[in-house]
């Protein structure tokens, strides 16, 4: 079982080398890909046994995501009591999500929702759910449900942030500082409706929540996004991009089959193009997003 060694937030400030040398030293440790990619089986989404939601705790505080598969019906009732079960209370309640918070992520499934590339088959860039959100709005985790696969492509890829956190701390120090700055990173306003337009948002990429843990907030998307004209920044981005498509890296790949699904700490993330050979097919995902962290042992 992983456990945090250094409580706090210790671990992640610049100075404090003896806290994160500790931590650094058990999270490669634990870290064990072969493990992450096994999904727990669940029988019953809402009335988790414990056992299950064992399994479920210590592949998340090891690798800060867990893939799941389930054999019964999951909606979205099901998915809310899983995250329940798992600590997860504030549903961040976006333009695309139902009223109960939930989003059907679909070619075309989601109204107003026809430019935004996740309601299309074309591939997403690395990434954290709700980059372009302001800080007291920002995404702690989410949960991913597989209802109906693509007929070809679709797969995901999984970067727990804190990999990421610990090569560019180790490749330049000064980098961790570039990119902790509350300016680093702008997502310019957008119209996206008369009644929900979205006002400029600045942030940094790294930062430490009131619970100590790690929050990163990422987009390799290269058109309406500013970054801080810095070289500091631009050395760190550069790394970055090279880190997260490396084959040799930590990244994960996984393609969700019908009734498996994944809970994630907000990791960093993409997805492959996708075809379906609709109407008859259609990938179809269901997706929560929190406000809040995945509690920690």
């Amino acid at each position: 079982m992983y456990e945090e060694t250094i409580s706090g937030s210790a671990r992640f400030i610049l100075h404090h080398g003896p806290g994160y040398r500790a931590w650094r030293a058990a999270k490669l440790r634990a870290h064990d890909a072969a493990a992450a990619v096994s999904p727990v089986e669940i029988r019953d989404p809402a009335r988790l046994s414990p056992g299950e939601l064992c399994r479920l705790r210590d592949a998340l505080a090891r690798d800060n995501l867990v893939f799941y598969a389930c054999a019964g019906r999951v909606g979205g009732a099901e998915l809310r009591s899983l995250g329940r079960q798992l600590g997860l209370q504030r549903l961040d309640y976006h333009l695309c999500a139902d009223p109960s918070g939930v989003a059907t992520i679909t070619d075309g499934g989601a109204q107003a929702a026809g430019e935004f590339i996740p309601y299309t088959p074309r591939a997403l860039n690395w990434h954290t759910d709700g980059y372009y959100q302001p800080a007291e709005r920002c995404v702690r985790a989410f949960m991913l449900h597989c209802v109906a696969k693509a007929q070809q492509g679709g797969a995901n890829r999984f970067f727990d942030h804190e990999l990421a956190y610990i090569a560019l701390r180790d490749r330049e120090p000064r980098w961790i500082e570039a990119l902790s700055q509350r300016d680093v990173l702008t997502i310019p306003g957008h119209a996206v409706a008369p009644d929900a337009a979205r006002p400029a948002v600045a942030g940094a990429v790294f930062s430490v929540c009131d619970d100590g843990g790690l929050h990163m907030r990422y987009t390799a998307r290269k058109r309406h996004v500013v970054w801080k004209d810095q070289s500091a920044v631009l050395e760190a981005i550069a790394f970055l991009h090279e880190l997260l498509d490396d084959p040799s890296g930590f990244a994960l790949r996984y393609t969700l089959q019908p009734g498996e699904g994944v809970v994630c700490a907000n990791v960093l993330h993409s997805r492959e193009a996708y075809h379906d050979d609709m109407p008859l097919r259609r990938r179809t995902l269901l997706r929560a997003r929190y406000r809040d962290s995945l509690p920690v042992h």
